[in-house]
């Protein structure tokens, strides 16, 4: 039964991966980002469902509109196998028990099936919010609401859920006030660098980011992002993509850092304390 849980697992990450590429290329336009048949982008050929099956479509059209032939976006089989590689790996993290701190293990434990049905979809949910975020924020240099707010409020309704079944008043003080003391900095950072050092919704999604994973996991999401943004800032600056003074956005780096940090933040933080204390 094994296998089949994980094809089912990278089958529906690559379904989410599908609804993101469609809601990130609508965000920002005229059209609902929920409603109304897919197209190709320059001749608006209404697609066929056999031309909106993940990866497979891209492949067997050689990349191109099968009305126009024009190039289809290399983003969509990207976008795709991305998440579906994300959706595995929350699987297989969450199986083996490594989100130890999931608001929903603590309703009758890890064989409680019905919450820990819960506790993966509210990841793969958070997943998918987050990945927008970070796919749209590298398109556009913009922290989308319409993706940051629903990812906000999905941190917000795990906090609730370990309110409500008696987690310590004093962790979830302790994320809250994690999380606004990093705001603050960041804020701090976009008003008085004008914006040049950071945007406001990069504020907004480290509060986020921290809300969701706590103040340990979430602290330890932002340093891997400085990290991520350093070396992939020196690979931009070596293969002469960008200069120094170029703007990178942030959000996808604070994107990458989570996902690092909720994967395996817990093994490499220990690693760490190992070695150097």
């Amino acid at each position: 039964m094994e296998p089949i849980f994980y094809i089912g697992v990278f089958l529906l990450g690559l379904s989410a991966g599908s609804f993101l590429n469609a809601l990130v290329f609508r965000l920002g336009t005229a059209e609902s980002m929920l409603w109304g048949r897919s197209h190709c982008m320059t001749c608006k050929h209404i697609l066929e469902w056999h031309e909106l099956l993940p990866v497979a479509s891209f492949a067997m059209l050689g990349g191109k509109c099968r009305a126009c032939h024009s190039p289809i976006s290399v983003q969509y089989p990207i976008v795709e196998l991305l998440t579906a590689a994300v959706f595995l790996l929350i699987y297989m993290s969450y199986k083996n028990a490594i989100f130890l701190a999931s608001p929903f293990a603590v309703f009758g434990g890890q064989a409680n099936i019905f919450w820990n049905a819960g506790g993966l979809l509210f990841y793969f949910l958070a997943a998918t919010l987050l990945l927008g975020i970070g796919i749209y924020d590298f398109r556009t240099k913009i922290i989308a609401p319409a993706l940051m707010w629903p990812f906000f409020i999905l941190a917000l309704i795990g906090l609730a859920v370990q309110w409500f079944s008696g987690a310590a008043l004093a962790g979830i003080a302790a994320t809250v006030i994690t999380a606004l003391a990093v705001f603050g900095f960041f804020a701090g950072l976009w008003f008085f660098s004008k914006g040049r050092a950071m945007g406001f919704g990069d504020a907004e999604l480290a509060l986020a980011i921290i809300l969701f994973l706590g103040p340990l996991l979430g602290v330890a999401a932002l340093l891997f992002a400085f990290w991520l943004g350093a070396l992939f800032g020196i690979l931009l600056i070596a293969l002469g993509r960008a200069r120094l003074k170029s703007e990178v956005p942030f959000g996808p780096v604070l994107v990458a850092g989570a996902f690092v940090a909720m994967l395996w933040g817990e093994a490499l933080l220990r690693a760490y304390f190992a070695i150097f204390l």
